[in-house]
């Protein structure tokens, strides 16, 4: 059998991977592929069938013992036990074991809407701004991804879960070391974060035992539904899962959306002469960009026949969410630009019982972002050409490591 192997990891890939993406697609809707850290998948490439796979959750599963191994391909693998229990999250689970843990979560979210959070996250955009704005006007070239779109995210979701304002930059600084891993022997770096993140979780959690506070953290530890709570190590592992997620996933959301808008300045004037379309600007980015290129890998509980390939349980799967969001059988010129796109039905936040449950304060997050820093610096401007901007090399991800801009 024929294994594809394309290059997901070189720069020239991050900065146009649409070439690659009409490849995929063009070799079929499931073919045979090689991916870093992964290694052979069967791979979904067109809308029909990545949105497929993502919604048959009895034949494509998280749960490694359900297609009879033992562990997740790449990160759980070579991850040590102790540190392994933030992995168990609700995104590790299938079929009742999900639903039972996700509808806890959403009993707690539901307690606090995104709506309700406008104000907050207009409030934290501003003063990041009013620092930003002294700089600026000095002359100088400030990097948005790390004065304005890493600390609004880690802001929101500090704030949403109640943790103390003080420990901010140490989530920072944690986090940045999980987030660049492109090699096995990437992985082994992310450990030393890892046990900081466990041990710092593992005490906020029972400050929030002993003493309730405001937050989603403290709701999770008292939250009880029809006789129903979360276990010790399941409050950890989704206290990581939503920190990590509700961070790290957003920051790119707001880069990836401001070097598409600065890259397409027909699309930024009408975005600025009309923020109604804030919303829809958003869901094109999540499609045109897909910051998300690749979902989180999945295995066969059993062997089927997909579009004439035979696959076997205990292989593995990866729905190709880039090349899926530029299907031309789903959408009118795919590699097009354009924040009026509608229908627009992309898989960017994913599908089915997985679906992101953090997708509303992300696209609040992003859209306010965007008005905020546009409507405060209207002539604000890239310090550097377009295509010197680096693209981060990390595996199923398109991201950026810098985002230099002054006025003009």
């Amino acid at each position: 059998m024929f294994v594809y192997k394309f290059d997901l990891l070189s720069s020239e890939y991050k900065q146009n991977p649409f070439p690659a993406w009409q490849a995929m697609r063009e070799a079929g809707p499931v073919i045979r592929a090689k991916i870093p850290l992964v290694g052979k998948v069967w791979m979904f490439t067109s809308y029909d069938s990545a949105s497929h796979m993502l919604r048959d959750h009895e034949t494509f599963v998280r749960n490694p013992s359900k297609a009879g191994r033992k562990y997740v391909a790449g990160f759980l693998a070579f991850m040590p036990p102790s540190a392994r229990v933030l992995a168990n999250n609700m995104m590790a689970h299938d079929g009742e074991e999900h639903r039972r843990l996700r509808s806890l979560v959403d009993q707690a979210f539901q307690m606090r809407s995104v709506e309700s959070m406008k104000g907050t996250l207009t409030a934290i955009s501003n003063r990041l701004l009013d620092k930003i704005e002294r700089r600026l006007q000095d002359g100088e070239t400030v990097d948005l991804l790390e004065d304005f779109a890493r600390p609004l995210p880690l802001a929101v979701i500090s704030e949403l879960l109640g943790l103390p304002t003080s420990d901010r930059e140490n989530f920072k600084g944690w986090g940045n070391r999980l987030t660049n891993v492109n090699s096995i022997m990437g992985l082994f770096k992310v450990f030393p974060g890892l046990w900081k993140i466990r041990n710092y979780l593992r005490k906020q959690i029972e400050n929030c035992r002993i003493e309730p506070r405001e937050g989603l953290l403290s709701t999770l530890v008292h939250l009880e539904q029809d006789g129903d709570r979360l276990s010790k190590d399941e409050l950890l592992a989704m206290a990581f899962l939503l920190l990590i997620a509700g961070h790290e996933t957003t920051v790119h959301l707001i880069t990836t959306s401001l070097v598409t808008l600065f890259q397409h300045e027909t699309q930024l004037d009408k975005l600025r002469r009309n923020w109604g379309l804030a919303d829809s600007a958003v869901e094109e980015v999540m499609r045109f960009v897909s910051p998300a290129e690749i979902a989180k890998p999945r295995m066969l509980s059993a062997d089927t026949t997909i579009h004439k390939q035979s696959l076997r349980r205990g292989e593995y799967a990866v729905a190709m969410l880039g090349a899926a969001n530029h299907d031309p059988e789903m959408f009118e010129e795919p590699d097009a630009f354009n924040i009026e796109r509608s229908p627009n039905p992309h898989l960017g936040f994913g599908t089915g019982i997985h679906v992101c449950q953090g997708m509303k304060l992300a696209r609040a997050e992003t859209g306010i972002a965007l008005k905020s820093l546009f409507d405060r610096f209207p002539n604000l401007q890239l310090a550097t050409p377009i295509n010197d901007i680096e693209w981060s090399r990390r595996i199923g991800f398109r991201s950026i490591n810098r985002l230099p801009v002054k006025l003009a």
